[in-house]
């Protein structure tokens, strides 16, 4: 079993947010759809996929996608409950090979590692049937930079307030590696997908601290 792997997994285990926020939300709103194709983009190790299937049945199939082959094999080891499942490598910004196929797609941090552009967005919204919706979660990167910006003499709230603020530094607490960060994410993703013809359906916050938001979007 690969120690990268199994060291996400186990993060992911232990997170307050992924399992009172992230996971109830996301079975909330499939439950609604009663059947269907999900996917999950960026699925990693499979933690919130195989966390979700446990409350849904065999009428909904999960599709897992993710580019790192690592940790999608460890996604593979993992239990889906009674819902059918497929897995594949793939970067979920290129044009998709399937249009108009999945009911809803679940991204959950994916979007912080990615450079959304229009033809991005645009591509993860030709995956969705007409009325399919895209459920997407991601901190709210405001406490990001509070707290950065009590470890560093720069001034780094006057820079948020000016869409300036690039934290190059700022590492994942899991992986320990460095991702890329950017100031009004939850804007820019908002107007990202409405560009591209969704519409906002919903916006909350929650996770511990209110750290994280809720997006979701209908086609």
């Amino acid at each position: 079993m690969d120690a990268r792997a199994l060291n996400w997994h186990n993060g992911c285990k232990g997170d307050t947010s992924r399992n009172e926020f992230i996971i109830p939300k996301t079975i909330d709103v499939l439950l609604d759809l009663a059947r269907g194709n999900i996917g999950f983009f960026g699925c990693a190790t499979g933690y919130i996929p195989s966390q979700v299937s446990l409350s849904l049945n065999k009428n909904y199939n999960l599709h897992l996608v993710d580019l790192d082959e690592v940790y999608l094999a460890f996604a593979k080891e993992q239990k889906y409950h009674q819902c059918g499942v497929t897995f594949k490598v793939r970067d979920i910004t290129h044009e998709p090979t399937k249009r108009s196929f999945l009911n809803a797609i679940v991204i959950s941090n994916t979007l912080l590692e990615i450079e959304l552009t229009s033809e991005s967005a645009q591509n993860i919204c030709d995956y969705l049937k007409e009325r399919g919706k895209l459920i997407i979660f991601t901190p709210d990167v405001l406490t990001d930079v509070v707290r950065e910006d009590r470890k560093n003499n720069k001034d780094l709230l006057s820079e948020f307030s000016v869409g300036a603020v690039s934290l190059e530094n700022k590492i994942d607490r899991f992986t320990r590696l460095p991702y890329p960060f950017y100031a009004h994410r939850t804007l820019y993703l908002i107007s990202s997908f409405l560009n591209v013809g969704l519409k906002l359906e919903t916006i909350e916050f929650g996770g511990a601290g209110n750290q994280y938001i809720m997006l979701v979007f209908v086609k």
